[in-house]
């Protein structure tokens, strides 16, 4: 006799016949059931069951298991990678007060090989301002403001206890006193300058016995609040004049031209720039400053540039809510040469060049339409609010570079971010045009080319005039190298007449600027051309409706101290002429070259009959600083995967390059459309 259960539920009246017909099939399916073995009744109820478990619990699970996948990816993100999955940054930077660069955070000497003799050990401190205990580990300062001169950061310090401390009061650092490297990074990276000071002007609790002389060192703009780190580094004891360049015997011992690059006694030292108030923020939110005019973007003296901005820290790969466009969706694990030239893979830290006063348009991205695309059609950029008078005929402009590698660098950036494919065709809207003087003015003027003059006017012959033709001009590092070099003094026998080999290579560079300037404002013969050549030319002008020329300053070159990754030979130091304190000399040479010109020029113009005037288009020349913002940035540079020296010490990084053309652009931008 079998025993009841549970699977006897199928043996109930439901197995009985419907009236007057055949049995449903659900009915005929139990019956046949019921007339199984009683085990196999019972083993077949249970997978029935199972299956209809299965089927409802299956999309539950699932929803379980995505849950969980999602957080486990956000887990690992946070602990691992520390990276957030997030679109693309805002175009412009947010303030965000935990990014610094901590003590020690950025490269000092990077191991080349430095001369036994210096003077760093005979400087101390002996003024700061504000008025402070000197001896203090913490100097303490409110905000610069960037308008007031009294609100940038100096310092004085003076060499005693060595015959060679004492130089003559009438003594600059452009003609044998020590030059210096200066720098100060925490939320942002600001350079400084040194210039000699009469340190017995001083009143008498400032004064260091035995020190006849003393160097004031200014500081940029310190306008974001926070910890910086203050480094003073004696770059030469005692050099030559730049005028005793090129030298025809080597300086007597101990004089040495060999790079030294010592940091002072007490240095680095810590400087804490102090908030308004307790909740004050850090900086200026950088989106609410207007954006920059004409007199923001240009300098009017060799030194302007150290005022008009820093390196404000946008972005560091040890910060937890590290925001980074650098992967752009690929595995942020990924080592690749981009990524080390953008910072994330080297140093980690990502810095944005800000002006004090205002704020620079970002880069075109596939969301932010191009300014100058905008500019030259109608409407004008949302940003540049004022416009012009609308010209009856759609605008031209020509932008010509001249210059040398640096230059090079900055026409393939300009090209590549702000030149569409339809820009780059003949017709555009936009002429792009580089010219290289590779080996320096003379070697391209005398012998090698390009003929400026001859490239300048290679339009004449063409029918189309253009609205605006922009030269942006610079000469600077080939000329101090081939010209001021002894390793150049054989070459130099090649291009340059007698007379001008006997003259010092600053006055040399002096003549160059001014060749320059005379084929593209003309006021007296040039060097490189013959008169009755010259006479045979129309003026530039008069090829379009308006022209700007502007010159851009040298960028400092050949940093060491800072500088990382090279292949430092431990056989030979550095000597000069290639130093950035060096280039800083020939700029100054330049600006008051440039100026002294165009001055000469308006003087003769107004002097011209009006109607000879008026066949010219109007001229505009102004100047753009890129040496102060390079000199900041030693520990960017380009680099390239054999991290060649030659490269390292001449051409600044990316982040650099970018902001020396959207300087000049935004001058473009204003030229053409308010």
């Amino acid at each position: 006799m079998r025993r009841a259960g549970a699977c006897d539920a199928f043996t109930l009246e439901s197995s009985s016949r419907q009236k007057g017909g055949q049995p449903s099939i659900p009915r005929r399916i139990v019956m046949m059931m019921m007339n199984l073995p009683w085990a196999l009744r019972c083993a077949l109820s249970i997978v029935l069951l199972g299956v209809v478990f299965y089927v409802a619990w299956k999309p539950l699970r699932q929803q379980q298991q995505r849950q969980q996948q999602q957080d486990d990816d956000n887990q690992k993100n946070h602990h691992h990678h520390r990276i957030r999955k997030e679109p693309p940054p805002p175009t412009a930077w947010t303030i965000r007060k935990d990014l610094t660069i901590s003590t020690g955070e950025l490269p000092g000497y990077t191991g080349w090989a430095r001369p036994e003799f210096t003077l760093a050990g005979y400087f101390e401190v002996v003024a700061a301002d504000p008025e402070k205990d000197e001896q203090s580990p913490l100097w303490s300062i409110p905000p610069a403001d960037g308008h007031d001169s009294e609100s940038f950061v100096s310092i004085v310090v003076a060499c005693r206890g060595h015959v060679l401390c004492s130089i003559d009061g009438a003594t600059t650092t452009t003609s044998g006193g020590s030059t210096f490297f200066v720098r100060a990074y925490g939320p942002a990276v600001v350079t400084g300058r040194a210039e000699w000071v009469d340190t017995r002007n001083k009143s008498p609790a400032s004064i260091v016995v035995n020190a006849s002389s003393g160097y004031r060192i200014t500081l940029g703009p310190l306008v974001d609040a926070g910890l910086y780190t203050v480094e003073v580094v004696l770059s030469f004891s005692r050099p030559p004049s730049v005028h005793q360049f090129p030298l025809t015997l080597e300086p007597e011992q101990p004089y040495t031209t060999n790079y030294e690059g010592y940091l002072l006694p007490g240095f680095p030292r810590l400087l804490e720039v102090q908030r308004e108030t307790k909740d004050a923020p850090t900086a200026v939110s950088h989106p609410q400053l207007p954006l920059c005019s004409m007199n923001d973007l240009t300098i009017r003296n060799a030194t302007d540039g150290l005022r008009q901005g820093r390196w404000r820290v946008v972005d560091s790969v040890r910060q937890s809510t590290l925001r980074t466009t650098a992967h752009q969706g690929k595995d942020a694990t990924t080592v690749a040469l981009s990524r080390y030239q953008h910072s994330y893979n080297s140093l980690g830290i990502v810095m944005d060049y800000q002006f004090v006063n205002c704020r620079l348009l970002p880069l075109p991205t596939p969301t932010l339409p191009n300014p100058l695309e905008h500019c030259l059609g109608d409407p004008s950029p949302p940003q540049l609010q004022q416009q012009q008078e609308q010209e009856p005929t759609k605008k031209m402009i020509h932008i010509i570079l001249i210059g040398d590698s640096v230059m090079r660098l900055q026409y393939q950036f300009f090209k590549k971010h702000y030149m569409s494919e339809e820009h780059q065709q003949p017709n555009s809207t936009i002429k792009l045009d580089f010219y290289e003087l590779y080996g320096g003015y003379f070697l391209t003027q005398l012998v090698n080319g390009p003929k400026l003059r001859q490239v300048l006017f290679q339009d004449q012959q063409q029918q189309q005039i253009v609205s605006h033709r922009i030269i942006l001009f610079n000469t600077g590092m080939h000329d101090i190298h081939r010209l001021c070099g002894n390793e150049f003094a054989s070459e130099r026998t090649t291009y340059l007449p007698a007379a001008m080999l006997q003259q010092p290579c600053s006055q040399l560079y002096r003549a160059a600027i001014q060749d320059f300037m005379n084929i593209v404002l003309p006021t007296t013969t040039t060097i490189s051309e013959r008169p009755q050549q010259q006479q045979q030319q129309k003026p530039l002008m008069s090829m379009a409706r308006r022209t700007t020329i502007l010159f851009q300053t040298t960028s400092a070159a050949w940093p060491k101290y800072g500088n990382w990754g090279v292949n430092w030979d431990p056989r030979y130091g550095q000597p000069l002429p290639l130093d950035s304190s060096f280039v800083q000399d020939f700029n100054e040479i330049a600006v008051d070259t440039v100026a002294s010109h165009w001055k000469e020029y308006q003087r003769q113009q107004q002097q011209q009959p009006r109607q000879q005037n008026d066949e010219n288009g109007p001229v505009l020349l102004y100047m753009v600083d890129s040496y102060w913002m390079s000199l900041a940035r030693p520990d960017h540079r380009e680099i390239n995967k054999l991290h060649e020296i030659g490269k390292k010490l001449s051409h600044p990084g990316v982040e650099v390059v970018s902001a020396m053309v959207r300087v000049w652009t935004l001058v473009i931008l204003r030229l053409l459309c308010g």
